[in-house]
């Protein structure tokens, strides 16, 4: 469906499953995860086979990849995923979403809307925590919010950081 750059099947696994895989060590545990702009479900569909017991709800506006990602959750059987067809922005979080004491942890992976999705995200909820997922040399355009930065390398020896707002 032509949802992520490589149609290699070596290099999507290299490149864009074992990136969300090893960005996972370094998210917030015991938490609802949000996958903003999901696209083709990374991270969001990595995160759901790794924390069975959370729930990860990916948001995504186009039609086109919410139907390839309601036929992944089927055929993944991934029962802790749910999937938003709207906007970030246009998004109303159901109450148990919003009124979740542990906060939310949302992830978003080569967006690059940074500062908005954490402007939209602080109006939605009480407690979050933004991580995104990218390279070593990214130019922060959130350094006055306090942040934490993990770093890891691929398997093809990119290296990559996520960058976690709270």
């Amino acid at each position: 469906m032509s949802l992520v750059s490589s149609s290699d099947s070596i290099r999507i696994i290299n490149e864009h499953i074992l990136d969300c895989w090893a960005a996972f060590a370094f998210v917030p545990r015991e938490t609802i995860y949000l996958d903003i702009g999901s696209g083709s479900g990374l991270p969001g569909i990595v995160f759901s086979i790794l924390a069975t017991s959370s729930t990860v709800i990916l948001v995504e506006p186009r039609a086109k990849r919410v139907d390839f990602l309601k036929e992944a959750r089927r055929v993944l059987k991934l029962a802790n995923l749910e999937i938003v067809h709207s906007r970030l922005e246009d998004w109303s979080p159901a109450g148990e979403i919003k009124d979740n004491k542990m906060g939310v942890s949302a992830v978003e992976r080569a967006v690059g809307m940074e500062a908005e999705i954490y402007r939209e995200l602080k109006a939605k909820f009480d407690k979050f925590t933004l991580s995104t997922m990218v390279s070593k040399d990214w130019p922060n355009p959130l350094s006055e919010i306090p942040y934490s930065s993990s770093a890891y390398k691929l398997i093809n020896g990119a290296e990559h950081q996520l960058v976690c707002f709270t």
